[in-house]
C-alpha cells in the first residue's frame, strides 16, 4: 500500500514538474516574441536629430505612423504622439513622445531591449501663456550627450488697466533643471536651480 502510495505521488511531481517546465519554456518562447516584436517597432521609429529643442509656441514634426500597425498599437503608449527614437545603445531605447494636451507635454521614456520600461519623465507640465499681468514659457532641449533641459520662465508684469498695455516687467522668475539617464535607465534629476 505504502509502494503504491509512494508511485502515485512520485507521478503527481513528476507531471507537475513537467507542466511547470512546459509553462516555463512557453513563457521563455513569450519574451522571446516581445523582444523579437519590439525591436522590429523600434526599427519602424524615425531618428531624432539631436539637439532636439521645443517650447511652448513650436512643437515638432510628427512622422507618419502607421497607427492601424500591429506592432506600433502594441507599443506606443495610448493618448500619445510618437515624435522619434533619441539613442539606441547597446542596453537602452529612448524614445520621444508627447501627451494630449492643450499645449506641448514632451515624454521621454528608457526602455530596455526587451521592451521592458526603466524610466520616464514627463516635461513642461507647468501652466504655458499668459493673461493680463502674468506670462509663462517653458522650453525643452534633448542634448546630443542625450542630457535633458527644462527651462521655465515666468513674468510678472505691470498691466495698465484700460489700455492692457505692458507698462513694466515687475518679476522674472526663471527655473532651470539638468536631468541625465543612468545606468539603470532611470531619468534623474542632477541639478535644479531656482
Amino acid at each position: 500500500m505504502n509502494k503504491a502510495f509512494v508511485l502515485i505521488l512520485l507521478a503527481l511531481i513528476s507531471c507537475t514538474k513537467s507542466a511547470k517546465d512546459s509553462a516555463d519554456v512557453e513563457a521563455i518562447s513569450d519574451q522571446n516574441s516581445t523582444a523579437d516584436d519590439f525591436k522590429e517597432y523600434i526599427s519602424l521609429l524615425p531618428q531624432i536629430n539631436l539637439p532636439f529643442e521645443t517650447s511652448c509656441e513650436k512643437c515638432c514634426t510628427y512622422p507618419t505612423l502607421d497607427d492601424n500597425n500591429e506592432l506600433i498599437s502594441k507599443f506606443k503608449p495610448p493618448g500619445e504622439s510618437i515624435i522619434g527614437l533619441i539613442e539606441k545603445p547597446n542596453e537602452r531605447i529612448i524614445i520621444l513622445s508627447t501627451l494630449a494636451a492643450d499645449n506641448i507635454i514632451p515624454t521621454v521614456r528608457v526602455y530596455n531591449v526587451e521592451g521592458k520600461l526603466l524610466g520616464t519623465e514627463t516635461f513642461m507640465t507647468h501652466y504655458c501663456g499668459g493673461e493680463p499681468g502674468f506670462y509663462e514659457k517653458q522650453y525643452f532641449r534633448i542634448n546630443p550627450d542625450i542630457s535633458l533641459t527644462e527651462i521655465d520662465t515666468s513674468y510678472n508684469l505691470s498691466i495698465d488697466s484700460i489700455t492692457y498695455e505692458t507698462i513694466d516687467t515687475i518679476k522674472i522668475d526663471i527655473k532651470s533643471s539638468s536631468y541625465s539617464i543612468n545606468n539603470k535607465g532611470e531619468i534623474i534629476v542632477n541639478s535644479m536651480k531656482p
